[in-house]
């Protein structure tokens, strides 16, 4: 599994960045590149199996892809799952206090089902993995000025 991680610190309780992360219809008001969000499964209770459809632009070009939260640990982490070219994309959102502040870090990682895969997703992490961690850290800035807006 190959992984990018990036971190940012908010100004602002923990509490605070956990309500904004796991506003998922909200998304598209925080973050720039995200253009819609579509909610196709709503759990009865929590946010694990939530499911939505969601549409952003990557390098000026939109993409859409389902995905859906696996696990979340109250004001402490949320996992997202993604798949795609017969591979598993995982983003962790995990958050620690800093004295008065939050740390909020992303972690993407992916899991690939065969060989051919693995080639595939390790080539393109080569190509594109300056890209994928400013991609994230701009996802970070935007989550980061939406909470110390609020």
């Amino acid at each position: 599994m190959m992984t990018t991680r990036v971190s940012i610190d908010i100004a602002r309780p923990r509490a605070e960045v956990w309500r904004t992360i796991t506003d998922i219809e909200g998304t598209p008001d925080r973050i720039r590149d995200v253009e819609t969000i579509e909610i196709l499964e709503q759990p009865e209770a929590g946010l694990v199996g939530l499911k939505w459809v969601e549409t952003r632009s990557i390098e000026g070009e939109p993409a859409s892809g389902t995905m859906w939260i696996s696990d979340a640990v109250e004001q402490e982490s949320l996992t997202t799952l993604i798949t795609g070219h017969e591979t598993v994309y995982e983003s962790t959102f995990s958050l620690q206090d800093k004295g008065d502040d939050t740390v909020l870090t992303v972690e993407l990682g992916s899991t690939t089902f065969n060989r051919s895969a693995a080639i595939w997703v390790w080539v393109m992490n080569l190509l594109y993995w300056r890209t994928t961690r400013q991609e994230l850290r701009s996802d970070l800035e935007d989550i980061k000025a939406a909470v110390e807006r609020a």
